[in-house]
């Protein structure tokens, strides 16, 4: 911060009674120096764990899990003979002395007799003030935004080029200072980007390329052409092979590394999704004496709570927007018949709760309600339905919707969970139903179960819903996820082709091992390996389902080993080890016969 600007603040606070008072403070005998511990611990969740990696300024926020009781916030004033006085939130200095650059000329704050704002004016000038903020006639429309984003290319966003030095000279020797991949692999083996296999773990050098495209991962291929310029980096003569993805307008303004990337499919982004909604950062801290040589109870002493670093806090401050979600996705509830949930307060009678014709609602039984009397409805299917309609949670109803443009997911079915996945199945292909029973009704014949329906509607003679089921989860699900998902399928569901299912699949589900191994034959043997540990724990063998040529052969000690280590690593609670010591004498020898 400038220092003229920290002298006018404490020219400022010079005359304020408050701030005087609070430096005052020092002057206090016997007041104990503390410190704070920060624990650093690689079994905590590292993305909201991770301790601070450089000197800052920040706010800790202990929260208190008993949201009803909040902790007050405390002022006490100190005495020069010891006593003391807590500073309540309604006296009139409380605010001078919570807030002293808010207030700094000894202004009070809330005080008896302060002057009253109309609530009708204050409120009715604050909407004004939303309104003209935030106009949702401006807003951008899905399919604008779409098309403008096939009207401007990724090279007008991105470039992974030299620039000419000629016509650019700040911005190419910016790239050249900033942007270059060092010389690794023959030109240096030793650079620290080398893996053990001789590669390089960021892909370097690149291809040349004549035009951006997006690869078979959906990760864009950026341009870079072989047209002969080069850079001198560490006694190399490097192309553009050797550069690293950047904004020419953010690099020749800030004029340090900024990595630029296009995320251009769901695939791309779904990583940033599971990442941000991780919570908010924390640390694990403890207060201590500087004095103490005590060691800390990790267990008992360390507090979890949130830490606010400064960037977080300014922007609190002026009021910027942290996050904005708008429902864009409605998410259709899936439940056999009498089987979806139901709330209700402590306090009501179970019994008047089941017989409630409210409680028996839900969004799926009010979907067949709305089919009997609307005929418009019944052209729908169930995933099409929020398109129309909305739907109430205070009245349990589906009315027309009259604005904004949204649609229907109905929520994820694993076909181990048998005839919820065939509901799903059925909905995704049935249009207009008027019942659980009209679901399983096929040419006037009612079927006994939805699975038998959706063999009479034609829908299990192929893999088709399972091929669908596999490619909906690869859009969102993690490889480690799919793979078992994939084994699911194939032990369950009795697919005709699993090997068609497979080489579908397999880029999907081996995506974690491409990242760590650049050898083909060596990622499709991990994701083998992987996949056949879950059919050994459900008691098939990978072989049965001929997913390649040969057969499929691991270490069948490996096996044995981790089946043993999986055992020795379930925990066992104290309470149950305390047990033994309570058997009679005849429990005992059969305990220790058998251990």
């Amino acid at each position: 911060m400038d220092p003229s600007i920290i002298a006018q603040l404490m020219d400022l606070l010079r005359v304020n009674p408050y701030s005087t008072f609070f430096r005052s403070i020092g002057d206090l005998p016997n007041l104990e120096y503390q410190k704070i511990c920060i624990k650093s611990d690689p079994g905590l969740d590292q993305r909201v764990f991770n301790a601070p990696t450089s000197s800052e300024v920040a706010a800790i926020w202990v929260e208190n899990d008993d949201s009803e009781h909040l902790t007050p916030r405390d002022i006490f004033v100190f005495n020069h003979i010891g006593g003391s006085h807590l500073v309540q939130y309604y006296f009139g200095c409380y605010d001078p002395l919570q807030y002293p650059l808010l207030i700094p000329l000894r202004d009070i704050g809330w005080h008896q007799g302060i002057q009253r704002i109309n609530k009708r004016t204050a409120s009715v000038s604050a909407n004004n003030c939303t309104t003209q903020l935030i106009d949702p006639h401006q807003s951008t429309s899905a399919e604008e935004l779409l098309r403008r984003e096939q009207q401007e290319s990724f090279d007008e966003i991105v470039s992974a080029e030299l620039p000419d030095k000629d016509n650019n000279l700040h911005l190419y020797t910016a790239v050249v200072k900033h942007m270059m991949h060092d010389p690794c692999r023959v030109l240096n083996p030793t650079n620290v980007c080398m893996k053990k296999n001789g590669c390089c773990k960021n892909n370097y050098p690149k291809q040349f390329v004549p035009n951006t495209v997006v690869g078979n991962d959906c990760f864009p291929i950026y341009k870079r052409c072989n047209n002969g310029r080069t850079a001198k980096i560490r006694g190399h003569d490097l192309d553009n092979r050797w550069v690293f993805p950047y904004n020419p307008y953010l690099l020749a303004m800030f004029d340090c590394h900024i990595n630029v990337e296009i995320c251009s499919t769901i695939k791309a982004v779904k990583y940033l999704y599971k990442y941000i909604y991780k919570g908010h950062d924390r640390v694990a801290f403890n207060l201590v004496s500087e004095q103490s040589t005590q060691q800390i109870d990790e267990i008992e002493r360390f507090q979890s709570v949130r830490w606010i670093a400064p960037p977080e806090a300014m922007w609190r401050i002026f009021g910027f927007i942290i996050n904005e979600v708008h429902l864009a996705v409605y998410s259709l509830h899936l439940h056999l018949e009498n089987q979806h949930q139901v709330t209700f307060r402590a306090h009501e009678n179970l019994t008047n709760v089941i017989n409630s014709n409210f409680s028996a609602k839900s969004m799926l039984t009010e979907f067949f309600a709305t089919n009997q009397v609307d005929q418009n409805a019944k052209k729908l299917l169930y995933k099409e339905f929020p398109e129309f309609y909305v739907w109430s949670q205070q009245y349990k109803m589906w009315t027309i919707r009259k604005k904004q443009v949204v649609i229907g997911r109905i929520v994820t079915a694993n076909p181990f969970e048998g005839e919820r996945y065939y509901l799903q199945m059925l909905l995704n292909h049935i249009r207009g139903p008027l019942s659980f029973d009209h679901l399983k009704t096929v040419n006037g014949i009612l079927a006994p179960t939805f699975r038998e329906a959706a063999t009479m509607y034609g829908l299990l003679q192929r893999d088709d819903s399972l091929e669908e089921c596999l490619y909906e989860a690869s859009l969102y699900q993690m490889p480690f996820s799919l793979r078992r998902l994939f084994a699911t399928i194939l032990v369950y569901c009795n697919p005709t082709n699993p090997r068609d299912l497979w080489e579908r699949f397999e880029q999907d589900m081996s995506a974690d091992f491409q990242l760590l191994e650049s050898s083909s034959s060596t990622v499709r043997t991990e994701t083998l390996r992987f996949i056949s540990t879950i059919f050994e724990s459900m008691g098939r063998n990978i072989n049965s389902f001929h997913l390649i040529d040969q057969n499929i052969d691991f270490d069948q000690d490996e096996f044995l080993f981790r089946e043993i280590d999986d055992e020795l690593a379930v925990p066992i609670p104290e309470e149950d080890l305390h047990a033994s010591t309570l058997l009679n004498c005849e429990q005992q020898n059969a305990y220790n016969s058998i251990l």
